[in-house]
């Protein structure tokens, strides 16, 4: 299930590229969920594990060159090593909200909500794990609840955008 916090004691993932680079597999991209990913996220088709072709810029990209967001969710989707770590929302955009969920319906992964993700627009209902308040949010009006009550204390939700 996919579980958003905003107290840990535990890392956060705030830098993505120099993992995804390091750890990199040929396989992970030839995965149809992937595939999927990076084709809906990026605008891209793989042509190789080491050739993409992005059609947003209509020319050949290595890996190293995917957007963040579609990095981390590769890293989220391939490899259960990853999917333990606590990756920050900052690192992924809104389209790549129905792909955190999806992840989420197949493991257990964790997102330290450090803005608001609008999930809302890409699903009518959701099982999203608010962690600081024992609760699953199952639509937007327990989850744009929970998120408010989880920052009562933080002091940062005048930056919230929904």
């Amino acid at each position: 299930m996919l579980t958003l916090l905003c107290k840990t004691d535990e890392q956060i993932l705030f830098v993505i590229d120099s993992l995804f680079d390091s750890y990199y597999e040929d396989t992970w991209v030839e995965a149809p969920f992937v595939k999927e990913i990076i084709e809906d996220v990026d605008n891209a088709v793989i042509q190789s594990p080491r050739c993409i072709f992005s059609r947003s810029i209509q020319m050949q990209i290595p890996p190293r060159d995917l957007s963040t967001g579609t990095k981390a969710l590769v890293l989220l989707a391939s490899d259960n090593k990853f999917s333990s770590m606590i990756f920050a929302s900052g690192l992924f955009g809104d389209n790549c909200c129905p792909w955190l969920l999806k992840i989420g319906e197949i493991k257990d992964i964790r997102v330290y909500a450090g803005h608001n993700l609008p999930f809302w627009k890409y699903a009518d209902s959701f099982k999203i794990y608010l962690k600081d308040l024992d609760l699953t949010a199952t639509n937007i009006q327990e989850y744009a609840g929970g998120i408010l009550d989880m920052r009562k204390n933080d002091n940062i939700t005048d930056h919230l955008r929904w």
